[in-house]
């Protein structure tokens, strides 16, 4: 007998933190959309395996997370869904921003570190002033 998966109906989360600042910040309530795929680039609802915790970073391969301030990727995770973002820029920015993460780890230096953040940083402060957010 083959089992049934429910209808998982959207949600909202309240972003806790500056992991996605500024893009996302603390207080900010996202609804998170279950039933769509997500691709490369997306920001992502996941829960984290090794702490149990639920985040909101951006998805930079199959099963592999980060938020754009973080140092560390989110490796063991459970997406929950892809988060309901309505800026005119953000998919112009979004592979920009996926390219250079995938730059930004511990084994860089420190001087492409802080360079690599500033442009993640400008891009999601153009997007951000590109349109206002959606009406929850």
């Amino acid at each position: 007998m083959e089992s049934v998966k429910p209808e998982l109906k959207p949600f909202t989360i309240k972003v806790k933190g500056c992991s996605m600042w500024p893009l996302l910040r603390d207080g900010d309530v996202v609804t998170i959309q279950t039933q769509v795929e997500s691709t490369v680039g997306d920001i992502v609802c996941v829960k984290c395996h090794e702490s149990g915790e639920i985040v909101i970073h951006r998805k930079l391969a199959s099963g592999v997370t980060k938020g754009d301030n973080s140092l560390y990727y989110d490796r063991t995770i459970t997406i929950l869904g892809r988060a309901d973002i309505n800026y005119a820029l953000f998919p112009f920015f979004k592979n920009t921003i996926q390219k250079l993460s995938n730059q930004y780890n511990s084994q860089s230096s420190s001087l492409t570190r802080k360079l690599i953040k500033s442009v993640i940083l400008f891009c999601n402060i153009l997007t951000i002033l590109s349109s206002k957010r959606a009406p929850a």
